[in-house]
């Protein structure tokens, strides 16, 4: 089967545009793409702890950090692998990976296990920290001020001038006791020097499932195959990759992760490089590293002299033997596995807005989230390519075009602070009789337009808003004016109670072209100005006044950003807020 199986779909798009412009363009090609074949030092750390003191709290770590170590060294990367670590090793492998890049070498570190931010500040957390599972958060947070490692000395290791390039890769953003139960979660957005890409497993101030402690299949013979997460298994993807840039490399990347989780999974990247360098080569002479730690020696002398090119799961297998070898740079021989590739169905007639271009949905994750209800309308099938035969049907959706299985991801940022405040999904799981939509598991419900009527949170919040909150409404037409009033109850985590009256006037705007982290979209603004009435219950009333810049994409049938602003009576802010999509996946059939 040909190799291009094995890779993503958006992969291969941007591989014909490179081919493109080649033939098209040949000598702006050869002047601005980057040789494969540069000569580069390219060194990597990759350091995975899935045990903490004796408990294992992060079992795809012990699968993760190898697989991404053997295909790393598979792409042209020499590789110091280091697992479950304590504090003085971690510290020590920072201190000997600097030590071995060179100024302008690619280098990369990789770290996978328990993080969290602590003051401000990325924390990992190292295999010998005393970390109690029933600890409070407080408590958890002043054992990670005197015993985690700061990603910043990672930072440190990787420092170099502008024109070097480096990357950080940090996948620990998991649902873990007690860090999960910290304030705020998961990890905050990493200061990233001048030529230096780093990219968080998830999005900023939140948390997703550990995955779970399957072992790796015994069948398993590639790195993909035996990475645990997705964000591992797409590293291993990009590394099959030639002639594609680091930076290219990671968006597509992040494009696999957000399509495989249906939006749930959002990783996050920030700084740019100034050098374009390809991620991976493919060396012709494989050569294998001086183990320079104590002891390596001994166990790089045990291992068999390669007579042909070692596999990646011979790469791997090494790495877990001797987690202080350093891995060859050696080229695999590929094991071609078929990867689904989308096929395209109509939507239905009832549907009045299309699916999005800006992402395409995986055919996987669809399938994952449409729910299990839905049988085939006549019991045909079809064959998609790599897949077999499947059941064809179309999925329910409303005179609106909203569709049983879309996922929708936002992010809440203050833009004072310049801080995320949460992400959230919306994945619409079923269409009542009415058109109205019910989401995340019953926790979400909304009108038929899509707007939120009620909404319940893990932390016990729960908001009602009648007849439905009315930023935004559907289909709306450039100089539509319309006049806005609801009534917002709540319910804050605190358990204190209120309801806020909200009134104002809505004027629509020309379209125009916005770019937010989904893509690039047509837009209607629509401006909402007017005053609100916040009555806490046991409290008097306080009176405010708002403005609400809605920029809604008529093809999605959604916001693509909301811009907030509130203000107290004297004109002073109270809040300056921005929604924003990061990831929409709509679900017209099944078989997308």
């Amino acid at each position: 089967m040909p190799m291009i199986c094995r890779v993503p779909l958006n992969m291969i798009l941007r591989l014909v545009l490179v081919l493109l412009c080649s033939v098209l363009w040949p000598g702006a090609a050869a002047a601005q793409a980057p040789s494969a074949n540069d000569g580069r030092q390219r060194l990597a750390l990759v350091v995975g702890i899935g045990t903490v003191g004796g408990r294992e709290v992060l079992p795809s770590a012990v699968r993760d950090a190898p697989a991404v170590a053997a295909a790393l060294s598979a792409g042209g990367y020499e590789v110091l692998l280091r697992q479950n670590t304590s504090s003085a090793d971690l510290r020590a492998a920072f201190k000997q990976f600097r030590a071995q890049l060179k100024p302008d070498g690619l280098g990369l570190i990789y770290l996978t296990g328990p993080m969290a931010q602590v003051d401000g500040r990325n924390l990992l957390v190292p295999a010998d920290a005393a970390l109690n599972e029933a600890a409070e958060a407080q408590a958890a947070a002043a054992l990670l001020r005197v015993v985690g490692v700061p990603v910043q000395e990672a930072l440190d290791a990787l420092a170099g001038g502008a024109e070097a390039p480096r990357v950080l890769v940090l996948d620990g953003a998991y649902r873990i006791a007690p860090l999960s139960r910290m304030t705020p979660p998961g990890l905050t957005r990493q200061r990233t020097p001048e030529g230096t890409m780093v990219m968080l497993g998830h999005v900023p101030s939140a948390v997703q499932d550990a995955p779970g402690a399957e072992p790796a299949p015994a069948e398993a013979k590639d790195p993909k195959s035996r990475a645990a997460t997705r964000l591992a298994k797409a590293m291993a993807d990009a590394l099959t990759l030639s002639n594609i840039t680091v930076a290219e490399a990671l968006r597509a990347v992040r494009l696999e992760v957000l399509d495989a989780s249906g939006g749930r999974t959002q990783p996050a990247i920030s700084g740019t490089l100034a050098t374009r360098v390809i991620f991976a080569v493919k060396p012709s002479t494989p050569a294998l590293a001086a183990a320079p730690a104590a002891g390596a020696a001994s166990a790089a002398a045990a291992l068999p002299k390669p007579t042909t090119t070692p596999t990646p799961a011979a790469a791997a297998g090494a790495a877990v033997a001797a987690a202080q070898v350093v891995l060859p740079a050696a080229l695999p021989v590929p094991v071609p596995v078929p990867v689904p590739v989308p096929v395209p169905v109509p939507a239905p007639a009832a549907a009045s807005a299309p699916a999005p271009a800006a992402v395409a949905a995986a055919p996987a994750a669809a399938a994952s989230a449409a729910p299990a209800a839905l049988k085939p309308v006549d019991g045909r099938t079809e064959r998609a390519p790599g897949q077999g035969e499947r059941p064809v049907y179309q999925t329910r959706a409303n005179s609106y075009g909203h569709a049983e299985g879309d996922v929708l991801s936002y992010e809440r940022v203050d833009t004072r602070k310049d801080e995320v405040l949460a992400s959230y999904v919306i994945a619409i799981e079923k269409i009542v009789d009415n058109g109205a939509l019910q989401a995340n598991g019953g926790l979400w419900q909304l009108d038929p337009e899509g707007r939120p009527v009620g909404v319940k949170s893990e932390d016990g919040a729960e908001t009602r808003f009648e007849p439905a909150e009315a930023w935004w409404w559907a289909r709306p037409r450039a100089g539509e004016a319309r006049a806005v009033q609801f009534v917002e109850t709540y319910l804050r985590a605190d358990k204190s109670k209120g309801r806020i009256s909200w009134r104002g006037q809505a004027q629509v705007g020309s379209a125009r072209v916005m770019e937010v982290q989904a893509g690039e979209f047509e837009v209607l603004p629509i401006r909402v100005t007017g005053q609100g009435t916040d009555t806490p219950e046991g409290k008097p009333p306080v009176q405010m006044t708002f403005t609400r810049v809605v920029h809604f994409a008529p093809k999605l049938g959604v916001p693509v950003a909301i811009d907030i602003e509130d203000n107290d009576a004297n004109g002073r802010p109270l809040k300056r807020e921005r929604i924003e999509l990061t990831h929409a996946q709509q679900s017209r059939t099944i078989n997308n």
